[in-house]
C-alpha cells in the first residue's frame, strides 16, 4: 500500500466527534475526582449566592456586627472584603460584583441547582463541571470550523488534560476561565454564519457583542483576550472588514449593556474600589519596564500551562519540585504560535488558528508583565489559547511527516502522547492535595464543617482572608468575618513580628461584643496567607489575658495525615492558654517540606 500523502491526510468529522466524546469523559472523570481533593479558599466561594455576610468592624474600641443586607436597599456595597456588591433577595446575598473588576452574575444560574448542592462546597464544584464540558464543545466547533477536524480533535484531547483547565474547572473560580469561554462563544457565533463570504448581520453581531460584554462583566481581563483576537480576525479577514456600521453599532451597544452594572458600580462605589485597582496596576506597570521582568513573565506563563499544581505545592514551604523538561513543549507551542502570528503580519503562508492564539498569548503576556506583581495564576485566562497552540503543533508534525512520505497517523499519535504524558503527570505526581499541611486543606475544612454541624456553640468568627466563606460552604452555618478589620490592625505593626499585642484591641473588642465567639484560626500558614496571619492565635491569647481570661481550643482539624492546620479558639475561664509556644512547631519554615507536599 503506498504511503499516505499530505493531500490524503485527513480526519473525518465522525472520528473527530468520537474524540470529542472521549475527551469530555476524560475531563469529567478528572474533574469529579479533583473537586473532592482540591483546597478550599475564599475566592471560589465568595462569588456564589449565600447567606448575607456579617462583617465585624471596630471603631473607638467598640465592635459592631454589620450584615451586608441589613440596610433599606436591596443592593448593597460591602465595607470591606468580597463580595463587593450584592443583591439581597430570598434570604441570600447574590453577588453582582465579586470585587470591583469581577462580576458575580454568571454564578447565579447554579442556584437553580441549590436543591442538589445546598451550597456545599464539593457538591457545588461538581454541579459546575458541565461548564468545562461546554468549553470543550465550543472549542471543538470553533477550531473545526476554522482549522479542520484534525486540529479540533487534537484541541479537545490536549485541553481535556491541560493542568490549568482540569484543576481550575474542578474549583469554582469562574472568573478565570469563563471569560475566555464566552469570547470563544462570540467567535463561534461569527464563524458559524451560513455564508462565510458575507459579513455578519446586525443580529449576529449583537449576539457576539453581548457575549463579549458578558465576558468583560465576568472579568475585566477579558478585554485583554478579546481585543487582540478581534484585531487579528479583522487583519486576517477582508470579509469581516466589510462589516456594516449598523452591525458594529449593534455589537457595541450589546457589549455596553452587558457591562453597564460594572460601570455604574464603579461610578457609585463609595469605597472607590475600581479607582484603587486602576492606580495599583498603573504603579505596577511603571515598576516593571525591564527585560528581566518580561522573561520572568514568559517562564511563569509556561509553568502555568504545563504545571499549575506547582503553585499549590509551594504553599507548604517547598520549592514545588519543578520538572524543567516539561516546559519544553509549551515553549515550542508558544514559539510556533508566535511564528504563525508574525508570518500572518508579513502576509506569508501561516497556520491561522495558531496565529490567533499567538496574538492572544503575546498581548496577554505584555499585559500581565506590566500590570501584575504577584506570582502564578495570572495566565489562567489564556490556558485555552495555550492548549490550542499545542494541538496546532501536533497537527503540524502530522502534516510535515505526510509531506515527506511518512506515516502521519503514527507521527500524530506519538506527538500527542509526548505532549499529554507530562501534562497528566504534573497534575497528579505530587499526590493527594488533602495531605498538604496548609490552612485551606480540604480534609480539615470538611472536618470543620462536620464539627460545626454536630456541636452547638457561639458564632464562628473567621480571622483569615483565605477562609472567608468556607465555614458556611462546608457546614451551612453563617459566619462573622473579622479578617478585614483585623488585617488593618495587624498591618499597623507588620514590621514588629514579635509584638503579640498587634491587633489586641480589635480582639478585645470582639470578645466583649460577641459572647462565646469561636475564632477560626490557621495553625499552618503559607506565603499565600497574609504575613501577619501566623500571629492570630497569639493575638487572641493576648486579648484574653488583657481581660483576665484564657483561651481554650474547642477543636482542631487535620490533614489526611493527621497534621493540625485549623483550630476553633474560645475565650473563657479555667483552661490553658493556647499561643505561640503550643503551635510553634507547626508553622512551616522557609525550607521545610510538609508531609504530602
Amino acid at each position: 500500500m503506498p504511503p499516505q500523502t499530505h493531500a490524503e491526510f485527513r480526519v473525518t468529522a465522525a472520528s473527530a466527534r468520537i474524540v470529542l466524546v472521549v475527551a469530555i469523559g476524560v475531563f469529567l472523570a478528572q474533574g469529579w475526582y479533583l473537586a473532592g481533593t482540591q483546597v478550599g479558599y475564599n475566592e471560589e466561594v465568595v462569588g456564589h449566592a449565600a447567606p448575607p455576610a456579617t462583617e465585624i468592624v471596630v471603631e473607638d474600641h467598640v465592635a459592631r456586627a454589620i450584615n451586608i443586607c441589613d440596610g433599606h436597599s436591596w443592593i448593597a456595597f460591602s465595607r470591606g472584603g468580597d463580595p463587593h456588591l450584592v443583591l439581597c433577595a430570598g434570604g441570600l446575598a447574590w453577588p453582582i460584583l465579586v470585587n470591583s473588576y469581577i462580576g458575580g452574575v454568571l454564578y447565579w444560574p447554579l442556584q437553580v441547582l441549590r436543591p442538589l448542592h445546598h451550597g456545599d462546597l464539593i457538591a457545588l464544584r461538581r454541579t459546575a463541571l458541565p461548564i468545562g464540558a461546554l468549553a470543550l464543545l465550543v472549542l471543538f466547533l470553533l477550531v473545526e470550523r476554522l482549522g479542520g477536524a484534525l486540529c479540533a480533535a487534537l484541541t479537545v484531547l490536549v485541553t481535556a488534560v491541560f493542568p490549568a483547565v482540569v484543576i481550575m474547572h474542578s474549583v469554582l473560580s469562574f472568573f478565570e476561565l469563563v471569560p475566555a469561554l464566552l469570547i470563544a462563544c462570540a467567535a463561534l457565533v461569527v464563524a458559524q454564519r451560513a455564508d462565510p463570504g458575507l459579513p455578519p448581520t446586525a443580529r449576529r453581531a449583537a449576539v457576539a457583542g453581548g457575549l463579549v460584554g458578558l465576558a468583560v462583566f465576568a472579568s475585566v481581563k477579558a478585554v485583554f483576550i478579546g481585543a487582540p483576537l478581534l484585531a487579528f480576525a479583522l487583519f486576517e479577514s477582508s470579509v469581516l472588514r466589510r462589516t456594516s456600521a449598523r452591525a458594529w453599532f449593534a455589537a457595541g451597544l450589546a457589549a455596553i449593556l452587558m457591562t453597564l452594572p460594572m460601570t455604574i458600580a464603579a461610578v457609585a462605589d463609595p469605597y472607590s474600589g475600581f479607582g484603587h485597582q486602576v492606580g495599583f496596576h498603573l504603579a505596577a506597570a511603571a515598576s516593571k519596564l525591564n527585560p528581566h521582568a518580561l522573561a520572568d513573565a514568559i517562564v511563569s506563563a509556561l509553568i502555568c500551562a504545563a504545571d499549575l499544581g506547582i503553585y499549590l505545592a509551594r504553599a507548604d514551604g517547598s520549592d514545588g519540585n519543578l520538572w524543567p523538561a516539561t516546559l519544553v513543549l509549551p515553549a515550542i507551542a508558544l514559539a510556533y504560535s508566535t511564528a504563525a502570528f508574525v508570518r500572518a503580519l508579513w502576509r506569508l503562508p501561516h497556520d491561522r488558528i495558531a496565529g490567533a492564539c499567538g496574538a492572544v498569548q503575546l498581548f496577554y503576556l505584555l499585559f500581565v508583565w506590566l500590570a501584575y506583581t504577584q506570582e502564578g495564576g495570572n495566565y489562567l485566562a489564556i490556558c485555552y489559547a495555550q492548549s490550542i497552540s499545542a494541538a496546532c503543533v501536533i497537527a503540524a508534525v502530522g502534516r510535515t511527516v505526510a509531506k515527506r512520505g511518512g506515516n502521519p497517523i503514527v507521527a500524530v499519535a506519538l506527538a500527542t502522547a509526548i505532549t499529554i504524558a507530562p501534562l497528566v503527570a504534573n497534575t497528579y505526581r505530587r499526590g493527594d492535595p488533602r495531605n498538604l499541611a496548609i490552612s485551606i486543606n480540604l480534609e480539615a475544612e470538611r472536618a470543620l464543617g462536620e464539627h460545626l454541624q454536630r456541636t452547638p456553640g457561639g458564632p464562628v468568627v473567621v480571622t483569615s482572608s483565605n477562609l472567608v466563606g468556607i465555614p458556611e460552604a462546608v457546614s451551612g452555618h453563617p459566619e462573622m468575618r473579622l479578617d478585614d478589620t483585623l488585617g488593618r490592625a495587624m498591618s499597623d505593626c507588620a514590621e514588629q513580628p514579635d509584638d503579640h499585642e498587634c491587633g489586641r484591641d480589635v480582639a478585645v473588642a470582639v470578645i466583649n461584643a460577641v459572647p462565646g465567639a469561636r475564632f477560626l484560626v490557621p495553625l499552618r500558614t503559607s506565603h499565600y496567607d497574609k504575613s501577619w496571619e501566623d500571629r492570630i492565635s497569639d493575638t487572641i491569647a493576648s486579648a484574653a489575658r488583657a481581660l483576665g481570661a484564657q483561651v481554650r481550643e474547642e477543636a482542631h482539624f487535620e490533614t489526611r495525615q493527621g497534621v493540625p492546620v485549623l483550630a476553633l479558639l474560645v475565650v473563657g475561664d479555667g483552661s490553658e492558654s493556647t499561643g505561640s509556644k503550643d503551635r510553634e512547631a507547626q508553622q512551616p519554615g522557609a525550607n521545610e517540606k510538609m508531609d504530602g507536599g
